[in-house]
Parts: C-alpha cells; sequence; structure tokens
C-alpha cells in the first residue's frame, strides 16, 4: 500500500490558507468593532456638549439681578388705615411700590428736579418689586415706622442688559423734521438727512472693526 506525499502538503496549505482568513476576519471584526465604538464616544461627546450647551444658555434664565436697599416702611404709605392687619399690609402692594421709589429717589436726590430721570428710575425695578416687601412685611408689622432691608429684584429690561443678552441704547437726535403720508392700511414716516449723523457713526464703527479684523488675519 503507498501513500501520497503530495496529501499533507496539500493538507497544509488549505489549513494555513483557512488560518489566514479566519485572521483577516477577526482584524476586520476589531476594525468594525472599533468604528463603532469611536462613533458611539463622538456620539456621547455631542451630546454631552449639547447638554452643557444647554444648561449655560439656560442659567441666566434661574438667576435675577436685585437691589439691596433699605426702605423706609412709612405708615402713611404701607398702612394707611393704621389696623397693623397682616392681610391689608399684604395687599398693600402700592403703598410698598411709593416706598421703594421713595427709597429710590433719597438715594438718587439729582432726579428730583427731572421728570423723565425720575420716571427712568422707577422703571429700574420690577413692577413686582413691592411683594417680596409687602409679604416680609405682613409677618412682621412692628417694622412699620422704622426702616426695612429689602432686596428689590430690578425690572426684566434691566436684569437683561446686566447678563449681557441685549444690547445698549443710544438716542440720537435727529438733524431733520420728519413727515408723515400714506392712508389707512400704510403710514411713512420720512425724514431726509436726519439720519446723516448716525449713518456717519455706523459707518465709521464697521471701518474700525473691519481694520482690526485685518490686522488680526495678518499676525495669525
Amino acid at each position: 500500500m503507498s501513500s501520497d506525499p503530495a496529501l499533507p502538503t496539500a493538507n497544509a496549505k488549505r489549513m494555513a490558507a483557512e488560518q489566514k482568513r479566519l485572521r483577516r476576519r477577526k482584524r476586520e471584526e476589531l476594525r468594525f468593532r472599533s468604528y463603532g465604538l469611536i462613533a458611539i464616544g463622538f456620539a456621547v461627546a455631542a451630546l454631552v456638549l449639547l447638554l452643557v450647551s444647554v444648561a449655560v444658555e439656560a442659567v441666566p434664565a434661574f438667576t435675577k439681578y436685585q437691589l439691596k436697599m433699605d426702605v423706609a416702611l412709612d405708615p402713611k404709605l404701607v398702612d394707611p388705615a393704621g389696623r397693623r392687619d397682616p392681610a391689608d399690609i399684604r395687599a398693600n402692594g402700592a403703598g410698598f411700590s411709593d416706598a421703594i421709589r421713595a427709597a429710590l429717589r433719597t438715594r438718587f436726590p439729582e432726579v428730583k428736579e427731572d421728570t423723565a430721570l425720575r420716571r427712568q428710575l422707577s422703571r429700574l425695578v420690577s413692577t413686582l418689586a413691592a411683594e417680596p416687601l409687602a409679604e416680609e412685611t405682613s409677618k412682621h408689622p412692628e417694622r412699620i415706622g422704622g426702616r426695612a432691608p429689602a432686596h428689590v429684584p430690578v425690572s426684566d429690561v434691566v436684569d437683561l442688559y446686566l447678563k449681557g443678552l441685549v444690547t445698549p441704547e443710544r438716542l440720537e437726535k435727529g438733524a431733520a423734521a420728519a413727515s408723515i403720508s400714506g392712508g389707512a392700511s400704510a403710514v411713512t414716516v420720512s425724514a431726509p438727512g436726519g439720519f446723516t449723523g448716525a449713518y456717519g457713526m455706523i459707518r465709521t464703527t464697521f471701518r474700525k472693526e473691519a481694520k482690526a479684523k485685518e490686522a488680526a488675519a495678518r499676525q495669525s
């Protein structure tokens, strides 16, 4: 009985080829798994970045600027009936608003002779600024007639400005009289040449910003 010496060699080659294919398949599976893990990592990082961005943007919505001030609790304003009834004191928001405005005018006496400044000073605080002070005073009516520390919330516009969420306003007087034309459906207000100064200021500002950006680009 004779054996074919080529059979072991053929079997060895076949086994070597199968092992090679098996190693290649394992490398492909490992590569595919790595790509999947990388994609998941990028997705998680993007999600975390999004959540952090949302949280940072939402922080100002949960905070409020306040004025720390002493308010004179004038009985004529905060308890005109003189009964020291907590319910009456709590409901007298208008009287406490007047007391807060009086405290502001005392702090800024220069507004006394200027009606426009007094109006702006009153707009510094929220329309609901008196409620916390009225609530606190209703619990301690014995404080009426003296002075009480108060944390008065500022108005929404001032709060947004302090948080950097609104741009500052600047009033410019026009250089020409305005005229109105139109009918019931549309009205046009025009002032030829009235905003020449404002346009010039805007052009100057844009030119400065453009030059600054060009200088920064050349340095980079």
